[in-house]
């Protein structure tokens, strides 16, 4: 079974308020295995960037000035995401700034029930690990960190995802190593 895991940077929480979309990372999975396929872009929010969201994330308008519009990628990324559900943690923030995207450049928007929230799935389930930092910690992994590259981004939001996929908890990971 093909699924985009997806996740976005925004100006804001409110797309309905004029916040944009600023970047976008999907990795595809196959059977819950990533491919190495993925879709990345930055993109310019023809507007000001709100101090709280910088903060966030980190991106200014400055770096993001000279990246393409949303208009400019809207067919490479409806291509990558094509039928397949849509894994993202807290989906209906992300589904909510992907459609308001696509309506501005005339495309049709993304069901509903093409999401699979790992927010309302963690939801469901007792100390089901929550965060990349917390599955990394867990795993003795190094920190993944925002914006060291393509594959850091999108295997950031993989990892945010993966936990709730496979039903990991705390209970069920290992135990973290010993220093």
């Amino acid at each position: 079974m093909r699924q985009i895991v997806l996740d976005t940077e925004t100006t804001g929480l409110n797309a309905k308020l004029g916040d944009r979309v600023i970047e976008i990372a999907c990795v595809e999975m196959i059977n819950r295995r990533l491919t190495g396929k993925h879709f990345h872009c930055y993109l310019n929010p023809e507007r000001d960037m709100p101090e709280g969201a910088f903060k966030v994330h980190g991106l200014s308008i400055e770096f993001l000035s000279d990246k393409p519009l949303f208009v400019h990628v809207v067919e490479e990324l409806v291509e990558f995401l094509g039928d397949a559900p849509l894994v993202a943690h807290n989906a209906m923030f992300d589904l909510g700034f992907l459609n308001a995207e696509l309506k501005r450049a005339g495309r049709e928007i993304v069901a509903r029930e093409r999401l699979v929230d790992t927010l309302m799935l963690a939801r469901g389930v007792d100390a089901v690990v929550q965060c990349a930092a917390e599955v990394a910690d867990w795993l003795d992994m190094p920190t993944i960190r925002r914006g060291d590259s393509l594959d850091g981004f999108a295997a950031a939001a993989a990892l945010r995802s993966l936990p709730h996929l496979l039903g990991w908890t705390l209970q069920s990971l290992p135990p973290p190593a010993k220093a």
